[in-house]
């Protein structure tokens, strides 16, 4: 949990700048004809802010960075074993529906992180419980997850993939599933 929480953390910190621009792109609305492009962007955000402006919202991409990758193999193990347990057999079915499930629980543990990071990155002057709760008060306490079927077709199919490809490279090595 540790290590992929800390890598998670350093790459996604890494990355900041660049989920900034693709942020402030997306929240263009209408066709997006005659805005700027992205090195516009990034000129706009060194001129005003500077080199610090690249990691505005950083601290909710860490924290949702973090959150993904502490959730998404504990929650696989824990449903794996569970099922172990039970008497189900190592193979591709009971891979396939715990890593769904895997993808299942990053997506509803990361969607309201990373609401609060579009929000923080667009110009919300409130910190990451700061931004959550003045959605939850004004939008709705379930309003949280806005975007969380989109969260998951991405992180479900992305968890379900590397969570299969983990155990079948694992197997073709001769070692034990996890």
């Amino acid at each position: 949990i540790c290590a992929g929480a800390i890598t998670g953390s350093i790459g996604s910190a890494i990355a900041n700048p660049c989920d900034l621009l693709k942020v402030q792109a997306q929240s263009v609305t209408g066709s997006g004809a005659g805005e700027p492009s992205t090195l516009q962007r990034l000129r706009t955000i060194l001129t005003r802010d500077g080199i610090a402006g690249g990691w505005r919202g950083c601290a909710p991409t860490v924290a949702r960075a973090t959150l993904l990758t502490a959730s998404q193999i504990p929650s696989y193990d824990q449903a794996k074993h569970s099922l172990l347990d039970r008497g189900y057999s190592e193979g591709m079915a009971l891979h396939f529906s715990c890593s769904m499930l895997a993808g299942v629980v990053a997506a509803a543990v990361t969607a309201p992180v990373d609401l609060a990071k579009t929000r923080i990155m667009n110009g919300s002057p409130h910190g990451i419980v700061g931004t959550i709760a003045g959605i939850a008060r004004t939008e709705g306490p379930t309003s949280v997850y806005k975007g969380f079927t989109g969260q998951w077709l991405r992180i479900g199919p992305h968890t379900t993939i590397s969570l299969l490809a983990f155990e079948n490279l694992r197997h073709f090595c001769g070692l034990a599933y996890l």
